[in-house]
């Protein structure tokens, strides 16, 4: 099975927030800090991490959505095949036909990098969700799967912090790249059972 997922170079990122904004317009999702349409679902986050002491802080930032992980937990916690790995790309799919309000939170709980997202509200299609995505069932990035090219964080972000494509040929682009600030974020023991598809070059 091949398998589809990120790199990303903090170095790069300027915390511009343009990936979530881009995320959002294509998959007509609209957060509250973009938009006079309110939601409490966002597909795509930038993380802010700052280090050191006063006058001698560091700032890390670090686009997020979901990791595709190699073993979701997700996909365990889900009854009915309603959260699935797809064979031709690895990607991690939602399939909210499967399910019903209550297996929702279960489901998001199950994702340690609280990737897993709960609308409160009915709201309209969008790519991987043909039907409309109904108020109480889980949502999450699908890898803009049905979009021509990139998907839209990577095709919006202007100095090339992210990047997405077969992650044997990521690494191999990236040899300096690792998951060791995933680790620091999340904790190694998380990392190494989810095995996330995401490579960082710090």
């Amino acid at each position: 099975m091949a398998q589809m997922g990120f790199y990303v170079n903090t170095k790069n990122c300027m915390a511009c927030h343009t990936c979530e904004v881009a995320c959002s317009d294509w998959n007509d999702i609209r957060p509250s800090e973009w938009s006079d349409k309110e939601t409490d679902v966002q597909w795509m986050d930038v993380l802010e991490m700052e280090a050191g002491e006063t006058g001698d802080l560091t700032l890390t930032t670090l686009p997020v959505t979901c990791f595709h992980c190699e073993n979701p937990a997700c996909v365990e916690a889900a009854p009915k095949h309603g959260v699935y790995k797809r064979e031709e790309d690895g990607l991690v799919f939602v399939e909210q036909s499967n399910l019903e309000e209550g297996d929702a939170q279960a489901i998001a709980d199950a994702c340690p990098f609280d990737r897993i997202q709960i609308s409160e509200d009915d709201m309209p299609a969008t790519s991987g969700y043909p039907d409309g995505r109904p108020a109480g069932l889980p949502q999450k990035c699908t890898g803009c799967f049905d979009k021509d090219g990139d998907p839209a964080c990577v095709d919006a972000c202007v100095t090339g912090a992210i990047e997405f494509g077969d992650m044997d040929e990521l690494r191999e682009k990236h040899p300096d790249a690792s998951q060791d600030l995933l680790k620091e974020i999340y904790g190694a023991d998380v990392v190494e059972k989810g095995k996330p598809n995401v490579i960082i070059e710090e």
